[in-house]
């Protein structure tokens, strides 16, 4: 597998990814031998369909499984080897591939800028300090009392502001 780089202005990474077709071959034989494997055609035997009934049947599917394992696995492994610091996934331009061939990728990705940090020691930077009144804490302090306040029940006294009351009423007009 061949790997070439273009970088942008604009902060991605074309890749363009060249798969020999040997590897493609073999991975199309170990998509196929596992299809076998898993396939139950009536006439014969789990695990013993030929390759041809197989590639007949499921041809394009196969195809579709290597070529789709292939991209990804390639632009994963271009991504790692040259240590590209990727910020989204890869998107696929364009995928060239024939019967027969190499199979060819372009895909890009988005990296992080390359920048140098200069001489930050002489910069000064306003500090704003908010300033915090008592009556602010106090306030605060007001409001998780309420919150984690507990309610139990009293008696022998008249109802008093912020008092939490129950009351079990029912009502008549003319006995209804």
């Amino acid at each position: 597998m061949t790997t070439a780089l273009t970088k942008t202005d604009d902060g991605t990474i074309t890749m363009t990814i060249t798969i020999p077709w040997e590897t493609v071959k073999k991975t199309r034989e170990e998509v196929v031998n596992d299809t076998v494997k898993k396939t139950n055609i009536s006439g014969f035997r789990k695990g013993k369909v030929p390759i041809s009934i197989i590639e007949t049947r499921y041809g394009p599917e196969v195809k579709r499984d290597v070529l789709t394992q292939m991209i990804s696995e390639s632009i994963t492994h271009a991504i790692e080897e040259k240590g590209i610091k990727a910020v989204t996934p890869p998107s696929l331009l364009d995928v060239k591939a024939e019967e027969g061939t190499d199979i060819s990728v372009s895909a890009t990705v988005e990296v992080l800028p390359d920048f140098v940090i200069k001489d930050y020691a002489g910069i000064e930077l306003e500090m704003k300090v908010v300033k915090v009144t008592d009556k602010e804490v106090d306030e605060v302090i007001g409001q998780y009392r309420i919150r984690g306040a507990r309610k139990f029940p009293v008696s022998g006294r008249p109802v008093q502001d912020q008092d939490f009351i129950k009351i079990d009423f029912t009502g008549s007009v003319n006995g209804e």
